[in-house]
């Protein structure tokens, strides 16, 4: 009884920083998403192929960077042949938990016709 009381607790005294951390997690899905979608409407211009940046947080989500400490959001562009003008997309979100580093990350394939030609 009293190992089962004391296992309890421990997982009672963890519980907090377990949600910290799902709560981290949802967050920087979200903004992963909405970056991607950004992307994939053209509202946020596709980087040139071959290159990464930094990405501040969007503007429909002011929160998203006072929800997480150093949020930075990096994407990288590489073009796929064939077919032309199809491009894999990397975002990746970097924060901080508790104080340690973590990285969420998404690979995808966007599909943005004359990108290479200059005519977005």
């Amino acid at each position: 009884m009293a190992l089962a009381l004391l296992l309890g607790l421990g997982l009672l005294a963890q519980q907090r920083h377990v949600l910290e951390r799902l709560g981290a997690r949802r967050v920087a899905d979200r903004v992963i998403e909405e970056t991607l979608e950004g992307l994939r409407s053209g509202a946020i211009p596709l980087p040139a192929p071959g290159t990464a940046r930094s990405l501040p947080p969007l503007p429909e989500d002011p929160q998203s960077s006072q929800d997480l400490p150093g949020l930075e959001v990096r994407v990288r562009v590489d073009l796929a042949e064939p077919p032309a003008d199809l491009y894999h997309v990397w975002v990746v979100a970097r924060y901080e938990v508790a104080g340690q580093p973590t990285a969420r990350s998404v690979e995808t394939a966007i599909w943005r016709p004359g990108l290479v030609k200059g005519s977005p």
